[in-house]
């Protein structure tokens, strides 16, 4: 998925043309129509120009722009696009004099380098979750 669409620039207690929608988003209006399939939400379609509730479109928005936290122990994969446990436990610690530490390890799905920033404090949870796994 690309970025999120700010759905800030919405007022729940108005009533939105598609193309005021788009604007407010700053998307197209392929894009903004498959966002509607997908989601559901309900269109006002009797006649032109279609109408949507902003009440009813911003639920659907907020629950695409969720980011899941990741557990301890674990790192993004960018060849899995998932999260993943570190292959056999192993994490290196590549990070530079004076830097919070930066982590490496190697994909248990796939085998390709997943990094992640840790802060100091939470170094050793990080460490010792994923020797778990």
């Amino acid at each position: 998925m690309g970025r999120g669409f700010n759905w800030r620039a919405l007022k729940a207690h108005r009533v939105y043309t598609l193309d005021e929608v788009c604007v407010a988003l700053r998307c197209g209006p392929s894009t903004l129509k498959r966002i509607l399939q997908e989601e559901k939400v309900q269109v006002i379609d009797e006649q032109a120009p279609f109408l949507v509730i902003g009440a009813d479109l911003i639920p659907a928005l907020r629950s695409r722009s969720k980011k899941e936290a990741l557990a301890p122990g674990q790192m993004f994969c960018l060849g899995c696009k998932s999260p993943s446990f570190p292959d056999a436990g192993l994490v290196d610690d590549v990070s530079k004099p004076k830097q919070p530490p930066l982590l490496q390890a190697l994909c248990s799905g796939c085998g390709a380098v997943m990094s992640r920033r840790v802060a100091r404090d939470q170094l050793d949870v990080f460490l010792k979750a994923a020797s778990q796994r």
